[in-house]
């Protein structure tokens, strides 16, 4: 597959280059926390992560934040969360358009701006195509709604993670169950088993 046919190619080189020319900048001056650095260094070897996987063909999975992402990393399976991405990339055009584009397509304007930019980005092209997308039910109702309407749209698998309301025995047994079934997801849509001692 070319990079012509590839969808968010130029806009995450963009942003990776973003990233680097924001280092650079924080380098070359004493920043109040180092940390700062080495976050943005992850961040950005993140994104190159998925723009590796992009042009080579590898899995990508697009998540909700709160997945535990853990699983990802195990696995090897680079990740797009939408709601962050949308606040990383969406400075590289007007912001305005992203949220016109996905309410032009029937979401609400009521609907939290991030939803409605990642579902705007989608739509543009803006993103890297996901494999299969990965979504729970923390924190808000919006969350689960974006991601179905994000499966429909790239038209890939979509497993939601029902999220427990409680810490008690009984919702731990229920996440395990959650859990469980996540990994079986994974397995079946990547092809690979989970190494339990590289989880650990």
């Amino acid at each position: 597959m070319s990079e012509k046919t590839l969808e968010g190619v130029k806009a995450v080189e963009a942003t990776i280059a973003g990233f680097g020319k924001a280092i650079e900048k924080m380098k070359t001056r004493t920043p109040e926390f180092p940390s700062d650095i080495y976050f943005w260094e992850c961040i950005k070897n993140k994104y190159e992560q998925i723009h590796e996987a992009n042009l080579s063909g590898k899995p990508i999975v697009m998540s909700g934040m709160f997945v535990p992402s853990e699983l990802y990393h195990a696995m090897d399976i680079p990740c797009i969360f939408a709601e962050y991405n949308s606040t990383m990339m969406a400075g590289k055009g007007d912001y305005f358009q992203y949220m016109d584009s996905a309410e032009s397509s029937g979401m609400s304007n009521e609907i939290c701006a991030p939803h409605r930019v990642a579902y705007g980005l989608a739509k543009a092209q803006m993103l890297p195509r996901p494999s299969f997308i990965v979504s729970t039910a923390t924190t808000c109702d919006q969350t689960p709604k974006l991601y179905e309407i994000l499966s429909k749209h790239y038209q890939v698998p979509n497993y939601l993670i029902d999220s427990a309301y409680g810490y008690q025995g009984h919702f731990v047994n229920y996440m395990r169950e959650e859990m469980e079934g996540l990994i079986a997801f994974l397995e079946e849509q990547t092809g690979r088993k989970l190494d339990y001692d590289r989880l650990k």
